[in-house]
């Protein structure tokens, strides 16, 4: 999300959602549509838009802007696919940022030779720890004392 922040001013419009396991085309479309352009999910909720009239729109506002779509967590190739279709390809600077585990899925992200992979280094021990603690425990390097051996047995 740093990226994103830092880089999100230079373009038109700017979109993040995740995917996760199980794709939700509709939520996810809506949950683009509600970034880039607030009058047009408004009436998408009022007339209850289904997925084409969502893909529909959606190209037509991005047709002719310099737009950054962060796609997380993507798990199936088909998955991609089906979201990849709702972007026109502008010539014009755009740019989708696909996160995925899942390295063949990295490569159906990649549309031509130009696309980058880029693979995350593994966390060591200790910023293991530090992230464990931070997203579970709101805490830096503590746990409270009855959950230490869950902990461990969790960050092995």
């Amino acid at each position: 999300m740093e990226v994103y922040r830092k880089i999100g001013e230079h373009f038109q419009c700017r979109a993040s959602v995740s995917v996760s396991r199980t794709l939700d085309l509709e939520k996810l479309l809506k949950d683009i549509l509600s970034q880039i352009d607030e009058d047009a999910f408004s009436k998408c909720q009022a007339e209850r838009w289904e997925k084409d009239k969502l893909i529909r729109q959606i190209q037509r506002i991005l047709t002719r802007k310099r737009y950054l779509l962060v796609i997380d967590d993507v798990w199936k190739e088909q998955d991609w696919k089906f979201v990849k279709a709702a972007f026109p390809d502008n010539y014009n600077g755009s740019r989708i940022i696909a996160t995925t585990r899942i390295t063949k899925v990295a490569k159906s992200c990649c549309s031509n030779s130009g696309d980058q992979l880029y693979q995350m280094p593994h966390l060591n021990v200790v910023d293991s720890q530090r992230l464990f603690f931070k997203r579970i425990f709101h805490s830096d390097n503590s746990c409270p004392p009855q959950l230490e051996k869950v902990s461990a047995r969790i960050l092995r």
